[in-house]
């Protein structure tokens, strides 16, 4: 599969089933630390003659208050050709989408501020950690996807033991809008370290006040305006087939796919106002930072309409195409032996995958100054959002304009240009051959599987070095690669202890790629002489994986189970920045703490641990009377520590492992009942790492997410159903934070979609 395909390229029409694999056996992928999650798309075969529906229905997004659609048809059917029977099949979706994804959010930036060092604003009384919040940006995107799909599925049967089949899929996915900014630096000048420059007048844990004057915050407003115009077109064909012998079964697969990502009209239009007689000095009162709300005053008596207080603005042009073909091809046989109380089956298959992903960006930067007439590309906005009034929204088209009627206003800006243009461009190749054994013997109620697969992984890269050291600019291609294989071995033992009670027990070795951003990044070196580089080098994060569970079936509908898991993990990513003075032969930065110049580059080292215990309960309440017999119930609970340990960081807190929440829960209920269908599901996941920083303060973890969602069916007769449904219910925000729970770095409200409509099946 392709690493850059976006969810909305995709539909849940036509898809059959979604397989969670948590243990793979050795004829599955190696490149799953965290498993796998199969989609299986709908074959013919599996329904019993010809089915047509129409599903018509509206899509209600309540923050912007506006509607959109989701419409679909499907159709199947099985003939007889050939001089066969019911031999053909054939099933289809065409799927329209269009959906408004008006969200608003609030960024804010935090500075950490040590008691002893700064006795003026009088913190020693305070227990938790108390940060000043240095600047705010709050926002709101007009963005509107539209997504068409179309999939068609072919089955031939020559006879009861040899089919073949074609799957093909085509999407087309656009995404438009605009996001308008508003900008507030209170106060960036502020230093921590004793003797350092101190510019906060007031700082409580809900408060915080910059200083007036030269010496003081310096504070600044702005306004941003991006445009947001992109298209992907995903195409992909499947071919296959399926050969069984009383003892044997052979399978293979041909699969291609091309998805294409076009940006046009990326653009980005901001200015900022920084007066510095008298200087702007803010106050801010957090009201609830976790749904965004501050309030922030000016103290000044500037006025923040009067665009002559424009200091200086900035005009990006984004353009971008990214592509990427894949290729795979594999076969697997496997030869059943019998030896009467048990049975030994053999299984041996390979794989073949080549990606192909390419990116090309160009950028132009433009600068202007405070003759610039920014009263032309603005339009008066004084709606209140998230606590702040906007005063203006930026329109970039109109900056375009204003470029190509009039480009004396604007000066090109080479460094960013370049940097922008290059920097993350790649032209990039992925081979993974693979090949697999195993074993599976069966014993009465015993079983265990056990294998070997090896995976080898050959990359190749063009990217650029960019430089605009001392102003020079340059750019020079660079081809770059790598290699390397893994032996992933695993065994599974599956045990029935007594009637519907079964115990598993795994171990099983997988692998995870390196971020393609890291591993395709090139080189850039600014103007002062600080380099970022990516990392073509980069190897996968190994991990060995141990599982047990104890799974018991009800006869009247119920699972009930435990299980325990265990991971292992080494050498996953981290990001090193240092200082550097010189560079060694080969062009790598040599650390030295005193260096005048800053390195970035991601590099492999971190290791980490992971474990924790699952509780799943399902139950049918079938035995209840009347009504009551309809109700379902589910209930899972994941709970989970993580240990990791990581080159860059030497403080004594516990880091956890990026993307690994603590506690995990989900919970269903739901009722059928002549004709009525009613689901609630209710969802919660703890607070997680997203990324982490070289201390605390750049340490960036996503707070506790939780959602309600409701849905409600009815079916008039056996062809006509109408349904309901809501997500996000209660209108909860995703919220992240830096360090601590009570900074707040980005809270977005996306609101409540409504989902109604009709299904009527021919």
């Amino acid at each position: 599969m392709t690493r850059g395909i976006g969810l909305t390229q995709f539909s849940g029409d036509g898809i059959t089933t979604i397989e969670v694999i948590k243990a793979p056996t050795p004829d599955r992928d190696g490149d799953a630390i965290g498993g796998i999650v199969n989609v299986v798309t709908r074959s013919a075969f599996q329904r019993s003659g010809r089915e047509i529906s129409v599903d018509v229905g509206g899509i209600y997004s309540d923050l912007p208050e506006k509607f959109g659609h989701a419409v679909t048809a499907q159709y199947s059917d099985l003939l007889s050709i050939g001089g066969g029977d019911r031999n053909f099949g054939i099933s289809g979706t065409i799927s329209s989408y269009q959906t408004d994804r008006y969200s608003l959010n609030r960024d804010m930036d935090w500075v950490q501020v040590t008691p002893a060092n700064n006795p003026a604003l009088n913190l020693g009384q305070i227990s938790d950690p108390v940060w000043f919040m240095e600047a705010s940006h709050w926002e709101y995107d007009t963005r509107v996807t539209k997504t068409l799909t179309a999939n068609l599925n072919l089955d031939f049967r020559t006879d009861p033991f040899n089919s073949f089949y074609a799957r093909m899929f085509y999407s087309n996915a656009k995404r438009r809008g605009v996001k308008y900014e508003t900008d507030i630096d209170i106060d960036t000048r502020f230093q921590d370290a004793v003797g350092g420059r101190k510019t906060y007048e007031e700082l409580t844990p809900d408060y915080g006040r910059g200083s007036p004057g030269d010496d003081g915050s310096r504070a600044s407003r702005g306004w941003i305006g991006t445009e947001d115009d992109r298209k992907a077109d995903l195409y992909s064909i499947n071919l296959g087939g399926r050969h069984e012998s009383p003892n044997s079964l052979l399978t293979y697969d041909f699969f291609y796919s091309r998805n294409k990502q076009t940006t046009t009209n990326d653009n980005e239009l901001n200015f900022l106002m920084e007066p510095d007689d008298p200087w702007l000095q803010f106050e801010y009162h957090l009201v609830n930072p976790s749904r965004g709300q501050v309030i922030i005053n000016e103290l000044s008596g500037r006025d923040p309409t009067d665009l002559s207080l424009v200091t200086e603005g900035e005009l990006i042009l984004n353009n971008s195409v990214r592509t990427e073909d894949v290729f795979s091809a594999r076969a697997d046989f496997e030869r059943k032996f019998d030896f009467g109380r048990s049975a030994f089956t053999v299984k041996t298959g390979a794989k073949y995958y080549r990606s192909t992903p390419r990116f090309d960006q160009v950028s132009d930067v433009y600068s202007m100054d405070d003759a610039f007439p920014y009263a032309q590309v603005v339009t008066p906005n004084n709606a209140v959002i998230l606590g702040g009034t906007k005063y203006f929204d930026v329109n970039p088209a109109k900056g375009v304009a204003l470029l190509r009627s009039n480009p004396d206003l604007f000066s090109f800006e080479e460094e960013d240009s370049l940097e922008d243009s290059y920097f993350e461009d790649y032209d990039a190749s992925e081979e993974t051959a693979a090949g697999y054994v195993m074993g599976t013997w069966r014993l009465g109620g015993h079983s265990v599987i056990g294998g070997v697969r090896y995976e080898h992984v050959n990359w190749k890269n063009t990217n650029y070095q960019v430089s605009y050291l001392d102003g020079n600019p340059s750019f020079e291609e660079v081809k770059q690669g790598d290699s390397y294989g893994y032996w992933l071995p695993s065994i599974h033992f599956r045990h029935e202890l007594a009637p519907n009670l079964i115990m598993r027990e795994s171990y099983n070795r997988s692998y995870g790629r390196p971020r393609l951003s890291e591993l395709t990044a090139g080189r850039f070196v600014n103007e002062d002489g600080d380099i970022a580089d990516g990392n073509p080098n980069l190897k996968p994060a190994l991990s060995d994986n141990f599982d047990a569970q104890i799974e018991y079936y009800t006869d009247s509908g119920g699972l009930y189970s435990v299980a325990v898991f265990y991971k292992n993990v080494k050498n996953f990513s981290y990001t090193q920045v240092y200082n550097f003075n010189d560079v060694d032969a080969g062009g790598i930065p040599i650390f030295d703490p005193e260096g005048d110049f800053e390195y970035e580059v991601p590099l492999n080292g971190s290791t980490a641990k992971n474990y924790g215990i699952e509780l799943i309960a399902r139950q049918r309440f079938t035995f209840l009377p009347g009504a009551l017999r309809g109700l379902s119930a589910s209930v899972s609970a994941t709970f989970s520590d993580s240990e990791a340990t990581y080159p860059n960081r030497d403080d004594d807190r516990k880091l956890p492992v990026p993307g690994f929440s603590k506690f995990l829960f989900n919970a269903s209920l739901e009722w059928a009942w002549k004709g009525f269908e009613i689901r609630g599901d209710y969802i919660y996941r703890d607070d997680y790492v997203e990324g982490l920083g070289d201390s605390i303060e750049s340490d960036e973890f996503y707070a506790a997410e939780k959602r309600i969602d409701v849905r409600a069916a009815y079916s008039f007769t056996k062809n006509l159903k109408a349904y309901a449904s809501v997500t996000n219910l209660t209108n909860e925000p995703q919220v992240s934070y830096s360090g601590y729970r009570q900074f707040v770095e980005d809270a977005s409200l996306t609101g409540r979609k409504f989902r109604f409509g009709f299904e009527y099946k021919f």
